[in-house]
């Protein structure tokens, strides 16, 4: 994990998401999301992070049908 002057990055292994799952679950890391985008817009979702106009991070929202596509 990555600390800096703007927050903290995870390089995003299970150990560092778990970390960063429990900081903000006991108030001590504040999460700051622009938009959510529908995985059908994934690419609409990368547009605005390449664009730099973002204010915080984007989210793709994966619905449970699509996390069973992804298995086959």
């Amino acid at each position: 994990m990555i600390h800096t002057h703007n927050g903290v990055i995870a390089r995003e292994t299970k150990k560092e998401l778990l970390t960063l799952k429990d900081m903000t679950e006991v108030g001590q890391l504040t999460l700051i999301v622009d938009r959510v985008y529908p995985m059908s817009d994934a690419a609409q979702a990368h547009g605005r992070v390449e664009t730099e106009q973002r204010t915080g991070a984007i989210v793709l929202a994966i619905t449970e049908q699509e996390q069973g596509d992804q298995s086959t």
